[in-house]
C-alpha cells in the first residue's frame, strides 16, 4: 500500500476515533431510536433468530395499536411496513442490515461502530483516488480536510447511520467503474438498496461513464446496472407483492386501534419544492450550515469554466443537483438532523470537483497574505 494512502488512511481513523469519544462522552449512542436503530434490530433479528422480522417490531406495533386508541387523530410511524405475506418488515435499508450482519455475529453491538468506521473509510479513500485522478496529483490533506470537516460526515461516523452506507457505496462503485465497469456499477446501483431514490443519482452516474472508450465496457456498465435493477424487482415482488412498490407504499399507521397502510405521499411534489427556501437553505436540516465545502461552488464553476475536459464533472454536479432538487420537492425533506442526510451523496459528488482546487486557492490565499505584508 502507498505511504500516502497510509496517511490518509491512519490520519481518518484518528480523527473519527476521537470523535466518536467525544460523542460517547456526551452520552451519544451509536443507535439511537429512530431509523438507524430499526435497522440493527433486523440485523440482530438475523443472527438471533433467523428472520426479517424483529420483535421489536411487533412490541412497537402493539403499543401504538394500544395508544391510539386513546387518540382521535392517526400514529404515524416510519420503522417497518406491512409485507405481502402480512408479516412486518424492515421499512429501512435492508443491505445495511444483511452487510451488518457479520459484525454483529463477532463484536456484538460494538460491530456497528466498527462497521460506520470501516464504511467511512471506504468512502475516504474512494474520494481520495477519484480526486487524485481528475488532478493528476495527491491530495490526501485536501481530501481529509473536505470530507470530514467541510461536510457532514463526522455526525454520520458515530452513530448507525445507512445515509453513510448509500453514499459509500455511489462514490466507491463510481471510482471502481473506471477500471472495473461491472463490479462498479453493480456496486453503486446496489445503492437503491438503502434508499430507492438513489436510482436517480445511479442512473444518471452511469450516464456519466458510458463516455468509456470501448464498447465491451460501456455494456458490462449497462449489465451491472441491469441486473441490480433486476433483482430489486425481484425483491419488491418479493416482499412487497408488486416489482414497482417499495416499503414506502406498504407502511402502516394506527387509527382507534387499528393498523391500516397509510396513503403513500412520495414522489415529487411541486407545492413542496415551491415553498421554504429559507429554511432548505439555512435551517438545522437545510443545506448551508452543515455544508461548509459549498462556499467554494464559485470557484468550482469558475475552474469548470476554464477546463477543456471537463465532461464527467460536469454530469457529477448536474447529478448533484438533480438529486438535491428532488429531495427539496420530497414531503419530509426536513426529517433530518446535522444538516440535510438525504444530500450527503450529492455533497459527495460536489466535493469531486471542490478538492482539486484547494490547493490552487491556498496557494493564491498565501499570495495575498504575502503581497500585503509586503505592502505594509
Amino acid at each position: 500500500m502507498p505511504k500516502r494512502t497510509k496517511f490518509l488512511l491512519m490520519v481518518g481513523i484518528v480523527i473519527t476515533s476521537a470523535f466518536s469519544l467525544c460523542s460517547y462522552l456526551q452520552g451519544i449512542p451509536v443507535l439511537p431510536q429512530g431509523p438507524g436503530k430499526a435497522v440493527s434490530e433486523v440485523a440482530k433479528s438475523i443472527v438471533q433468530h433467523g428472520t426479517l422480522t424483529p420483535r421489536y417490531f411487533q412490541e412497537v406495533h402493539d403499543q401504538l395499536r394500544e395508544a391510539s386508541k386513546n387518540v382521535d387523530g392517526t400514529i404515524w410511524q416510519d420503522i417497518f411496513a406491512l409485507g405481502s405475506s402480512g408479516k412486518l418488515l424492515p421499512k429501512h435499508s435492508i443491505l445495511s442490515a444483511v452487510a451488518a450482519v457479520p459484525f454483529f455475529f463477532v463484536f456484538g453491538d460494538l460491530g456497528f461502530w466498527i462497521m460506520q468506521q470501516v464504511v467511512l473509510l471506504s468512502l475516504l479513500y474512494a474520494t481520495y483516488v477519484m480526486v487524485n485522478n481528475i488532478s493528476g496529483r495527491d491530495l490526501a490533506w485536501s481530501t481529509i480536510t473536505c470530507c470530514l470537516f467541510l461536510s457532514p460526515t463526522l455526525f454520520h461516523s458515530n452513530i448507525f447511520s445507512y445515509d453513510l452506507h448509500g453514499c459509500a457505496l455511489i462514490i466507491c462503485g463510481l471510482t471502481l467503474s473506471q477500471r472495473c465497469p461491472w463490479w462498479g456499477s453493480v456496486i453503486m446501483t446496489l445503492s437503491i438498496f438503502v434508499r430507492p431514490s438513489y436510482v436517480i443519482l445511479a442512473t444518471l452516474l452511469l450516464c456519466a461513464r458510458l463516455s468509456a472508450p470501448t464498447l465491451s465496457q460501456r455494456c458490462r456498465l449497462l449489465l451491472g446496472w441491469g441486473s441490480v435493477l433486476l433483482s430489486f424487482f425481484l425483491y419488491n415482488s418479493a416482499m412487497w407483492g408488486s416489482p414497482f412498490l417499495t416499503s414506502y407504499a406498504r407502511l402502516l399507521e394506527f387509527r382507534r386501534g387499528e393498523a391500516v397502510v397509510m396513503q403513500f405521499m412520495g414522489g415529487p411534489d411541486m407545492s413542496v419544492f415551491l415553498t421554504n427556501w429559507s429554511q432548505k437553505l439555512v435551517s438545522e436540516s437545510g443545506l448551508l450550515p452543515y455544508n461548509l465545502c459549498l462556499i467554494g461552488l464559485p470557484c468550482v464553476l469558475c475552474w469548470l469554466c476554464q477546463m477543456r475536459v471537463r465532461t464527467f464533472q460536469l454530469w457529477c454536479l448536474g447529478s448533484a443537483l438533480a438529486y438535491t432538487l428532488y429531495i427539496f420537492s420530497y414531503y419530509q425533506w426536513m426529517v433530518s438532523t446535522y444538516g440535510n442526510r438525504f444530500l450527503l451523496p450529492a455533497i459527495y459528488l460536489y466535493l469531486l470537483s471542490l478538492i482539486p482546487i484547494i490547493p490552487d486557492l491556498v496557494e493564491r490565499v498565501r499570495g495575498v497574505i504575502r503581497g500585503r505584508n509586503h505592502q505594509t
